[in-house]
């Protein structure tokens, strides 16, 4: 009997249907009723067990309740039992002997005995199935509850459970195979009997009918069979399913190994990838398993999580290993950045198929040739480190894989390309037959052929166009208009001045305080719709390098009138007021329109086509000469109605561009434009003639065969790569400002490589001993990085103390110099006149002696008086005389010291910052003159450098400076000081 508590129990586990079946199953089988029947009954008790449940505020509830569930559920009436149906053959019609019917019925009814104890049987074995899955159900249940209880018990009753399991599974296994053996027997005693009974229906035709009978029965035989096969995959099923509800924990810790697994790593790897912090990995996880009710045995804490980015650096490394040695004529990029007071290298490798390569992001002592080159070759032995293979030098196949490298100007990546050179060259003596080659095919191997960036072409136009407009102030005006000088650079033109401060005014990001970004982009909203400007076209200034200024230029130029409008509202800041007052000066504007023009019809088309990753580094030389070419025969007018274009430079954007058409439209500032290009063409002329000469005739790369072609296939026209790479190493150490350069190292180079995906594409096997090795490998690369920083720290300190060392052995010998000067002018004496000049010159007997006493007075005043003057060159020895210096001669000596006396009298020494009280003070001196004492007054002009207690007195009475010690009490001595 079942109650009704039972079946309330069963429907909430396994569902209705579930609960049906197993309520019929309890009926007796001879009487069972329909099916629709036992449905009715147990939706009947579950809608009454949910109505109770609702009235649990009610009285008497939970008894209630609880009587509910011991009463039995009582089996549907069944109706009464229909007899089987069984053919009634007339046998003496047939002619059959009875004696042999009655053995036939016989043997029919032990079959049909054997069929219902089948049956019975497998009634049984559906039972044992029920009860195995509520036992697991319970099991399910009590590992639920432990697991709230205690979590540290998990892993025992998981390993328990599992064991359990699968003596369970074992057992039923060995029941289906002994079934399956039963199965067999009544097959093979179903074929005796089948056997037999042809027999019979030979010798007597007259038994087809009970054969036919017999016929049936062994259908049925079969459809029992195949009603045992169903069973066992029923079995199967329920096993397997049983199996995933006891593993809902997913195991991420392998205890035998005290690590996380593969697959673990893989998903830490992977959420780093997509930016997410250490701290965050952990919840990250958990939150996702909840999604699929699911949970984890363990999970990675905040370090572990770290430790696991580090990882990912001899991951980078190991991929580098395995497939850079096969990229022929890559190209190495290189480059140099200072970041909050720590200088970083970073190399890039390029192959032939255009992919870069992040080989490594270093800290480095100093930004040497030297420190950049011993950072390389680091770099390149963590390479061989980190592959697989023991005793491999990869990096050896990597280094002589360079053909060409990629920088930028500056003189210590060109140190760095001749010593790379240089050790490139003895790696290919130690791995190739080099003395067996010859001297061309030896320079042909050992060369690098050295490019630099042609995006800086764009700076150092930028900086040419900013000398050209302040030659162009000098022409236009005799002192430059200034609204407040607080503004004023010396090295920046009223032009770029006024580009500066409307970029901070109206330009997103600029001057926070001042700026009226947000209120004018409102109040030009609709100009800027209607030509297909979404916000002001204006970039901040400070924080851009290329192409900056042309391009701020010839926007400035285009809202300039809105500029004005939106300013004649009322300026409230000195900012505002600067830049109205600016914008008033045609000259201004007139130096915003030549530069916007420069930028869209020269910058801008060159920047693009140096991005053109179709062309070829050497294809840019017939470009080049052509826009060489262009500046040349240019012409102002023409070049200012925009007639005249490059043929790189065209296309349909620049002609419906709005500010292109706003800076060829003539208007009243054209004779200013006019001046400005004529200065600024040809010294933009003169920078592209210098910067581009190795591409232009008789060029290192003009004219180049296709074979150099072919090397240089992959190496790109720009190193802007290194500069995405510094910016994303900024924005690391702006956020995270306590992060290591070694776990910038590993983001930087796990993303750009794309790792992940190379760790994706092997097979699993291999997947799980990258991982393993990487794990292994994370100890060791601290170690290093520790000791690697603390050799930058040591050579640091140690480069500080060479320089402190320096400058003091330059100030010692800079006062003993200036002691040597003092101990020298007593010789001569101090010329204080022009007179005294030519008395002391003609005193002089030899060329040589008056040629020291000039160079005294000269170096006295100059180091001792510290007596500025005009004349910059009025303290030198020589001249220069077309591409050699000349020693000036005593006049031209003799000419410099008068008039450094004639200037001392009417201009005052400039003193040095916190000079002593007494200097520019009047003093009182006593001195004894033919056994008189006489008195002078005098004024303290300066201390002599290095001597605390020692002045220069210069007296109102005799114009000889003396120096004399300073006496400590000076009110009761030799000296008085005159308030």
């Amino acid at each position: 009997m079942v109650s009704k508590g039972e079946l309330v129990e069963c429907i909430q586990c396994q569902g209705l249907a579930y609960a049906v079946n197993w309520f019929e199953s309890k009926d007796d089988c001879c009487l069972k009723a329909a099916h629709t029947a036992f449905r009715s009954k147990v939706a009947k008790v579950y809608s009454e067990y949910r109505t109770l449940s609702k009235n649990k505020k009610k009285p008497g509830h939970e008894q209630r309740l609880k009587s509910f569930k011991s009463e039995l559920a009582t089996f549907p009436q069944a109706g009464k039992p229909k007899k089987p149906k069984v053919d009634e053959v007339d046998f003496a019609e047939k002619g059959v002997f009875l004696e042999n019917v009655s053995a036939l019925k016989d043997m029919s009814m032990e079959l049909a005995d054997e069929v219902h104890k089948l049956k019975n049987e497998n009634k049984s074995l559906l039972e044992e199935v029920k009860s195995l899955k509520a036992k697991c159900l319970a099991q399910k249940q009590s590992k639920i509850k432990l697991l709230e209880r205690k979590e540290t018990e998990m892993n025992k009753l998981n390993k328990k459970k599992e064991q359990h399991l699968r003596k369970l599974i074992l057992t039923k296994t060995n029941q289906l195979k002994r079934q399956r053996l039963s199965v067999t027997y009544y097959e093979k005693k179903a074929n005796r009997l089948s056997d037999e009974n042809k027999k019979l229906n030979d010798e007597n035709e007259g038994l087809k009918q009970t054969l036919e009978q017999i016929t049936i029965e062994s259908e049925v035989r079969d459809r029992i069979i195949e009603l045992l096969e169903k069973d066992k995959r029923d079995a199967k099923a329920e096993i397997e399913w049983l199996s995933q509800m006891c593993e809902q924990t997913i195991i991420t810790f392998n205890d035998d190994l005290r690590a996380y697994t593969p697959e673990m790593q893989q998903c830490v790897y992977s959420l780093l990838q997509h930016n997410v912090s250490t701290t965050k990995i952990p919840l990250v996880i958990r939150d996702v398993l909840k999604l699929a009710k699911m949970d984890a045995s363990h999970l990675p804490s905040k370090s572990t999580c770290n430790n696991m980015n580090i990882q990912r650096l001899h991951l980078a490394q190991q991929q580098i290993a395995e497939d850079l040695p096969a990229k022929m004529n890559t190209c190495l990029l290189s480059d140099e950045t200072s970041k909050f007071g720590q200088k970083y290298e970073g190399f890039h490798a390029v192959d032939d198929s255009g992919r870069i390569w992040v080989l490594g992001l270093r800290q480095m002592a100093t930004k040497s040739g030297q420190s950049a080159l011993d950072t390389f070759k680091e770099i390149l032995s963590d390479i061989d480190d980190s592959f697989s293979e023991a005793g491999s030098h990869v990096s050896e196949k990597i280094l002589m894989n360079i053909n060409a490298t990629m920088s930028d100007r500056a003189a210590t990546q060109k140190k760095f390309n001749e010593l790379l050179e240089d050790f490139r060259k003895d790696v290919l003596k130690q791995n190739t037959e080099w003395d067996g080659l010859s001297e061309n095919e030896k320079n042909s191997m050992s060369r690098l052929m050295n490019f630099f960036c042609s995006l800086h072409v764009l700076v150092h136009l930028a900086e040419g166009a900013e000398k050209a407009l302040l030659e162009t102030d000098k022409l236009l005006f005799e002192e430059a208009p200034i609204y407040d000088t607080s503004f004023k650079k010396p090295s920046e033109s009223g032009t770029t001045r006024l580009i500066r401060c409307c970029s901070k005014s109206f330009a997103r990001g600029g001057d926070e305080k001042n700026g009226v970004h947000g209120p004018f982009t409102a109040y030009v909203s609709d100009f800027l719709k209607e030509n297909g400007f979404v916000t002001v076209p204006l970039e901040r200034f400070r924080g851009n390098r290329f192409n900056i200024l042309f391009n701020n230029a010839a926007a400035v130029y285009f809202l300039s009138e809105k500029f004005i409008e939106y300013l004649e509202g009322g300026d409230t800041n000195r900012l505002l007021k600067a830049v109205k007052h600016d914008l008033n000066v045609p000259q201004y504007r007139a130096g915003c329109r030549a530069l916007g023009l420069v930028s869209e019809l020269i910058t801008k088309p060159l920047w693009c086509l140096i991005e053109n990753t179709e062309i070829n580094i050497l294809d840019m030389q017939d470009h080049y000469k052509e826009l060489m070419d262009y500046m040349d025969s240019m012409n102002a007018e023409q070049f200012m109605s925009g007639n005249s274009l490059l043929t790189f430079a065209y296309n349909e954007q620049l002609a419906m561009s709005p500010i292109f058409q706003s800076l060829i439209k003539s208007t009243d500032i054209d004779e200013n434009v006019v001046t400005v290009l004529s200065v600024l063409i040809p010294t933009l002329k003169n920078v592209l003639q210098s910067l581009l000469k190795d591409y232009l005739p008789g060029g290192e790369w003009y004219n180049c065969d296709e074979g150099v072609k072919e090397k240089v296939k992959g190496t790109p026209k720009h190193n802007k790569f290194s500069e995405t790479v510094f910016g994303q190493l900024d924005r690391l150490l702006r956020e995270k400002p306590n992060i290591t350069i070694l776990t910038g190292e590993a983001i930087i180079a796990f993303s750009h490589n794309k790792t992940l995906d190379w760790i994706m594409s092997k097979p699993e096997k291999e997947r799980a001993e990258l991982c393993i090795s990487a794990r292994k490998k994370t100890k060791e690369l601290r170690q290093k990085f520790k000791v690697r920083v603390n050799e930058i720290k040591i050579e640091m300190k140690r480069n500080v103390e060479l320089k402190l060392l320096k400058e003091k052995e330059l100030q010692q010998r800079k006062l003993q110099k200036q002691e040597e000067l003092v101990n020298e002018i007593q010789l001569w004496g101090l010329w204080q006149s022009q007179e005294e000049v030519d008395s002391a010159i003609s005193r002089e007997k030899t060329k040589t002696g008056t040629l020291s006493a000039l160079k005294c007075q000269l170096n006295f005043r100059k180091l001792i008086l510290k007596q500025v003057s005009d004349n910059k060159s009025i303290y030198s020895f020589s001249k220069k005389v077309g591409d050699k210096r000349v020693n000036l001669n005593i006049e031209e000596l003799a000419k410099n010291v008068k008039q450094l006396v004639t200037d001392s009298y009417s201009k005052p020494s400039t003193q040095p910052e916190n000079s002593p009280l007494l200097v520019g003070q009047k003093v009182r001196h006593k001195f004894m003159e033919n056994n008189n004492l006489v008195q002078y007054i005098g004024q303290v002009i300066s201390q002599v450098p290095g001597y605390s207690d020692w002045y220069n007195i210069k007296y109102s009475g005799d114009p000889a400076i003396y120096t004399y010690q300073l006496l400590k009490d000076y009110s009761k001595g030799d000296l008085e000081l005159l308030v």
